[in-house]
């Protein structure tokens, strides 16, 4: 590349800068062997905080090598929602012995520059933003991280309108006694102090979060408390129970503010989500490829603009898009909406009494009988406490190590087991954002299941204590061509509808159970589920 200014990147080839700051310039980047496109951030040497410190330090081989273990750490900690590192290069050029880390190409840009050419956000695509952060922070807290630095730099978006949180690999981890609190940016940092070093304080992230939000809807970082207007005075339409949860993620005092998890799910629950328009704040390049652009683009069929404006893309999955027959509403943690509806347990008994499985249901549909994902025992036990609030074990609440190994098997067999525990987790928690991780989208198993996601969004209910068992598992049509089919009896357990405030609404008995077979299809290298139909009896 002729720019002398441009790094040499090991493996790379500089394309063009992307940002720059105080201590680090980011440059998209191309593989040289691959093509594929990589962010690369190349520390200056400027004295920006702790990421100053890093380009200083870049070239003593000792500093050089911690800040690679730390990078391994730290990219060893995967979210849906977290941008990926991939490591550390010596940079070349004008960035002669300096770090760079390599890191996932965000498209859509940063937050930052989004508000900058939009001057604000409107308050679904504030949700839409605020609500996967926090459960991205939540996931981190719970692994011992804090991320030190929540700002509109630091949140990207893919070109699907995912937002990523950025920049982990300056964050503090659990016994980095030695190291000194970040600095943070100016107007999200958390005022209050930062106490004794090493002692992790997840409540700063939350502060800076809360900040982010107050960003989003007027253009500006919040003032203190003390000169702080009313959020609804300066933006009318923001919901009571917006504002709320954001002035109470701006406590001055820490220990009076919610955890991450909590002011997720109250901003989530605050108004409809809607997609981020990042059409205005992009690379001229890069507009093609939005899905959530609004303006039109030539050449494209206005059925097909229409689609791309009615996705969120907002779930871990690499297409980004959401499943067919979803609405245009964040699924993005924290799924029990609050909306309970009056007689809401009469849709959700609709859809149990047409069967959980849906296709096969749907199709021969059985009185009396719940089809079926497969149930636990008929004796398992339905919690009689009341559905709590999202929990802080984290995003993939219930998804277990073997469950995520069975997701990863090549073989048709294994995964549908992984496959049918996380359905069980969407229903059971109301996470209905991860049915888009167990159907083939376009699938015939993904629009019976979006009748089952419309209905429990309706009504606001969960089927707490559901689960499925799957039996006599076996391959009936080999793997091949990217398709397969297994057939396996399928019990559903017994279990409760519970409405937002963990209300019992009805009690629901065991399922009967049922010889099905599942059609599976490739897709991103693991398997999905296409269809589901009834097997011999």
């Amino acid at each position: 590349m002729e720019n002398s200014n441009a790094p040499l990147i090991p493996g790379y080839e500089a394309v063009r800068e992307l940002g720059r700051g105080v201590s680090a310039s980011v440059w998209l980047a191309a593989g040289k062997d691959h093509g594929r496109q990589v962010a690369v951030k190349c520390f200056t040497g400027g004295t920006g905080g702790g990421a100053g410190a890093l380009s200083n330090a870049g070239r003593d081989a000792e500093a050089m090598s911690d800040l690679e273990r730390e990078v391994r750490i730290l990219s060893r900690l995967q979210h849906e929602h977290l941008l990926r590192l991939h490591g550390v290069v010596r940079l070349g050029g004008a960035f002669d012995g300096l770090p760079g880390l390599v890191m996932d190409y965000a498209a859509g840009g940063s937050l930052g520059r989004l508000v900058g050419a939009r001057k604000r956000l409107g308050v679904g695509e504030t949700v839409t933003v605020i609500t996967p952060l926090a459960r991205t922070l939540a996931f981190l807290h719970q692994e011992g991280v804090v991320h030190s630095d929540v700002s509109p730099g630091n949140v990207l978006f893919t070109a699907h309108g995912k937002p990523l949180l950025a920049d982990l690999g300056i964050a503090r981890m659990l016994g980095d006694a030695g190291r000194a609190p970040l600095a943070g940016t100016p107007g999200f940092s958390d005022p209050a102090n930062a106490g004794a070093p090493g002692v992790l304080r997840p409540e700063r992230d939350c502060f800076s979060l809360a900040a982010l939000a107050w960003y989003c809807l007027t253009g500006m970082p919040p003032e203190r408390s003390s000169r702080r207007p009313p959020l609804t005075l300066l933006v009318p339409e923001v919901p009571a129970a917006l504002a709320t949860a954001i002035e109470a993620g701006l406590q001055e005092d820490a220990a009076a503010r919610p955890t991450a998890l909590a002011f997720g799910a109250a901003v989530y629950r605050s108004a409809a989500a809607v997609p981020v328009d990042l059409a205005d704040a992009v690379d001229s390049s890069v507009v093609p490829e939005l899905l959530t652009r609004r303006h039109p683009v030539p050449g494209k069929a206005a059925a097909h603009r229409a689609r791309s404006r009615l996705r969120l893309g907002v779930r871990g999955s690499g297409a980004g898009s959401a499943p067919a027959g979803s609405r245009t509403r964040s699924r993005n943690g924290f799924r029990r909406k609050v909306l309970a509806v009056a007689g809401g347990g009469l849709a959700v008994a609709l859809l149990v009494a047409g069967g959980i499985w849906g296709s096969a249901a749907l199709r021969e549909p059985a009185a009396g009988t719940q089809g079926g994902r497969t149930p636990a025992p008929a004796d398992a036990p339905v919690s009689s406490e009341p559905v709590p609030a999202p929990s802080a074990r984290g995003p993939r609440d219930g998804l277990s190590e073997v469950v995520q190994a069975q997701l990863r098997s090549g073989q048709p067999e294994v995964a549908i087991k992984g496959l049918s525990a996380v359905r069980d987790t969407a229903l059971r928690t109301g996470e209905l954002e991860l049915l888009a991780d167990v159907n083939a989208e376009g699938s015939p198993a993904a629009a019976a299941d979006a009748k089952i996601r419309d209905q429990m969004e309706k009504t606001g209910v969960v089927l707490a204590g559901f689960t499925t068992t799957l039996k006599d598992i076996r391959v009936s049509r080999p793997a091949g061509d990217g398709a397969a089919e297994v057939t396996a009896v399928v019990e559903t357990s017994r279990f409760e509808e519970r409405d937002a405030s963990g209300k019992l609404v009805r009690s629901r008995a065991a399922g009967a159970p049922q010889q099905l077979r599942l059609v599976l299809s490739k897709v991103d290298g693991g398997w999905r589920i296409a269809d589901i139909l009834a097997g011999s009896t």
